[in-house]
């Protein structure tokens, strides 16, 4: 999973395209009121707020990698007290004491390598006619701005800072996302990829988002004043685009129910 320091009060501002994007994903969960849902990769608990709107008498498990995400999902979950659990795990460790109903997972799995082992982690901890829905990057996604920042990590002024740089992402296609899925026990499997190109207003929006956002594995590597003008340097490309200042990104959507009690 990706290690770069979350800033979760700035993401928590920020995310406002991740947000939208994750309140279609929360609505295709089938819920009747009294189930334990995980979100896997909760953020700021932005949009698990949601779902323990639509829990009753049910419970939700938020898990982040990021203490600070947590800390920041406390805050926004307060309300809620016990029906809110709180775990600290990279996937594909799932540390859980209990089975769940249901799996949401948003703006999280393309920062996970090893989709397999996620798949199968999650078909382990969903009781039997569990639902999974998830949305992440797919292939392509972010094609523009990522090959942009590969290229000038590898130029003469920053290519220091990037000796053994490997994509700390995975971005897979809906076909291969099925399959692994199936492979991994899910049964009624359905991916599909989504243009989401998302513009933004001007050069500050822009910068602020990407910085907080996009490129945090690339500007990890470097100090702050080189990570100012790596930023400004892709600012400055995205502004020469027509239109301007657009993100190219490409949602992944998977839906899958684990197997029934008793089928073969």
């Amino acid at each position: 999973m990706d290690t770069a320091d979350w800033n979760a009060s700035a993401y928590h501002r920020v995310s406002v395209p991740q947000t939208a994007w994750g309140r279609e994903v929360v609505e295709r969960l089938q819920l009747r009121g009294g189930e334990t849902v995980l979100d896997a990769g909760c953020g700021t608990g932005k949009l698990t707020r949601l779902v323990a709107e639509r829990l009753p008498q049910g419970r939700v498990i938020a898990l982040d990698a990021s203490a600070d995400m947590l800390d920041g999902a406390r805050k926004e979950l307060a309300s809620f007290g016990t029906r809110v659990r709180f775990v600290q795990a990279s996937l594909p460790k799932l540390p859980l004491v209990e089975k769940v109903d249901a799996i949401l997972s948003t703006a999280t799995l393309h920062w996970v390598l090893d989709h397999p082992a996620v798949f199968a982690a999650f078909r382990a901890a969903t009781r039997p006619g569990g639902q999974l829905e998830f949305q992440c990057g797919g292939a392509a996604n972010l094609h523009r701005l990522h090959t942009r920042a590969e290229a000038l990590a590898q130029s003469a002024e920053y290519r220091d800072a990037f000796v053994g740089w490997t994509e700390p992402w995975c971005l897979a296609s809906a076909e291969e996302t099925a399959a692994q899925l199936q492979a991994a026990g899910w049964t009624r499997v359905r991916c599909w990829l989504e243009p989401r190109p998302t513009a933004f207003a001007d050069d500050a929006a822009f910068a602020d988002f990407i910085g907080h956002v996009n490129l945090r594995p690339f500007l990890a590597r470097l100090d702050s004043g080189r990570a100012q003008r790596f930023t400004a340097a892709l600012v400055a490309a995205a502004a020469a685009d027509r239109p301007p200042y657009v993100l190219d990104y490409v949602r992944l959507n998977a839906s899958a129910w684990a197997p029934p009690e008793g089928a073969a």
